[in-house]
């Protein structure tokens, strides 16, 4: 008995010493990675800035590789809250704050950021005027400019556009204060984003951005004329343009022609644009088409996302190359809808409330894994019901959202189901009573449970039989609701809350705090039946 107690103590030891060399040999190797500024610099790459901060803190080296990385993904914000001036973060502030020769001389991103007060011109163009020389970006985002139209001269003009940047954003809400942008300052843009805002036509002067989005832009011919309608690819040269949304909503001033020339887009966007011809050649990754948008003769076009809110859309129209399609406008007119069946390659496909008759067009489409069913109209209450026959038995992961009940029982398995703002005890009744699903995502408007259940929220989660599921989300605190429900709006990107979670690594149900931007991540992975970890 001696001898065996000797025996399986040698044996310990030994798999321990073994274990400390293995973990020797990976702490050297880990110090030799980091010890090389090449890698060091790449693997820093792949950071978010918080952390690239906290690496400036652990040594000399470490800081001499991550200095330069953050100021080089830093952005110098300026806020102004008249209402809270102990929050503002003013130019002449920053300056004072900030010695010569410091962050200021070499960061190259600045924004005037003020979404709920004027910007003052006058602070805009000092500070430009002092440290713009090396201005790569520049941002101004805020209600209105004060006086910007008034007092704004030529001379001025160029000091606030810096001829060398390469990315300008420019959003106001007022009509009466819009800033002036001259279109001959804009020759080494690659990104242009102009929102609320006039743009000064110079004839000939046109710029190749990569990204380029206009929403309410007015026209400026000369001093005094403007015009009502301009021809965007007159204005613009689009060789390098990869990004284009355009949005005329409240101006409708913009005409567009999609049969010049070739042309490779990322994304389309576009919305109460007047399109001259949909003749073209363009290759499209994502459409999007608003308001008074037609798709009725697009036999050049070939795109692979279409999100349409249209008002006609001809189905013998749509390319074979679509794997994804959304139909999200109640009132727009369908035609030829049985040619539906010839796209071979879809593969998402989401329909809006009263539009699930056409389901049956699409029974035929073998690629069909994704349906995604949003019931809801803006400001609409009415239940909506969904007879479950409809749904294509092609379909893997299906999605719900809001108030809708389903007629019916599945008889084929889902692989997921995704299924926000319904109440819990409407959600629990779908996965028993109606469909046949492995793993499930739950985000629930509420978790009250009626009587015929007869036991605690928790006891019934612990009781699903599924491979694995998310439900939640539980607040600890009216704050936190608030702050996850909202964050977009409050910059609260770490607002958190609890969720109930199994694996399928693991049987036993866990409870964990899960932050809004990863649930987003979690739910984006779902969708796309990709594997997730927890």
């Amino acid at each position: 008995m001696e001898i065996n107690i000797n025996t399986q103590t040698e044996a310990h030891e030994e798999k321990a010493f073994v274990s400390t060399m293995a973990d020797d040999a990976i702490d050297a190797v880990r110090k030799r990675v980091m010890s090389i500024p090449e890698l060091r610099r790449h693997i820093f790459n792949f950071l978010p800035l918080e952390s690239i901060k906290a690496c400036r803190l652990v040594c000399h080296d470490w800081d001499s590789t991550a200095g330069p990385l953050m100021i080089a993904t830093s952005q110098i914000r300026f806020r102004n809250y008249l209402d809270e001036p102990e929050r503002a973060r003013l130019p002449d502030q920053f300056i004072r704050d900030f010695s010569t020769g410091s962050l200021l001389e070499k960061c190259d991103k600045f924004c005037f950021y003020s979404p709920e007060n004027w910007i003052e011109y006058d602070d805009m163009l000092s500070f430009i005027d002092q440290f713009g020389g090396t201005m790569k970006e520049l941002t101004i985002f805020g209600t209105y400019i004060r006086n910007a139209l008034y007092t704004l001269t030529q001379k001025n003009l160029i000091k606030l556009i810096p001829s060398q940047l390469t990315k300008l954003e420019v959003v106001t809400d007022r009509v009466k204060t819009k800033l002036i942008v001259s279109i001959d300052r804009l020759e080494n843009i690659k990104t242009l984003r102009l929102g609320g805002c006039i743009l000064k036509i110079i004839d000939g002067a046109v710029c190749a951005p990569v990204e380029l989005r206009l929403k309410n832009v007015f026209f400026l011919r000369n001093r005094k004329d403007f015009q009502e309608t301009v021809k965007l690819n007159e204005l613009f040269d689009f060789r390098n343009l990869k990004d284009l949304h355009v949005d005329c909503r409240d101006t409708e001033n913009i005409e567009l022609s999609l049969s010049d020339g070739a042309l490779k887009l990322s994304t389309l966007n576009l919305n109460r644009v007047k399109i001259l011809n949909w003749e073209s050649a363009w290759t499209v990754g994502k459409l999007t088409l608003c308001k008074k948008a037609k798709i009725t003769t697009a036999s050049g076009m070939k795109y692979e996302e279409l999100d349409f809110a249209g008002s006609v859309l001809d189905f013998a129209a749509l390319p074979v190359t679509i794997k994804s399609l959304a139909v999200n406008r109640l009132n727009a007119k369908l035609l030829h809808i049985e040619s539906a069946q010839n796209l071979v390659n879809l593969k998402c496909l989401t329909l809006h409330r009263k539009r699930y008759s056409l389901l049956t067009a699409f029974q035929n489409c073998a690629n069909l894994t994704h349906l995604d069913l949003y019931p809801m109209d803006e400001g609409d209450v009415e239940l909506v019901t969904i007879d479950v026959k409809l749904i294509p038995k092609t379909v893997k992961v299906l999605r719900l959202r809001h108030d809708c009940e389903l007629l019916g029982k599945i008889d084929f398995e889902l692989e997921t189901v995704i299924i926000e703002q319904i109440s819990f005890d409407i959600a629990y009744d779908f996965l028993v009573e109606n469909l046949n699903v492995k793993n499930a995502l739950l985000y629930c408007s509420n978790f009250t449970l009626d009587a015929d259940h007869g036991t605690e929220i928790d006891k019934v989660i612990e009781g699903l039989t599924l491979q694995r599921f998310i439900v939640g989300p539980f607040f600890r605190s009216e704050p936190e609701r608030y702050a996850f429900s909202y964050y977009p709006f409050l910059e609260r990107d770490m607002a958190k809350a609890d969720f109930f979670v199994k694996t399928d690594q693991d049987a036993a149900v866990i409870k964990k705090q899960i932050t809004k931007t990863e649930f987003n991540r979690l739910g984006d992975a779902w969708w796309t039946n990709e594997s997730i970890s927890f």
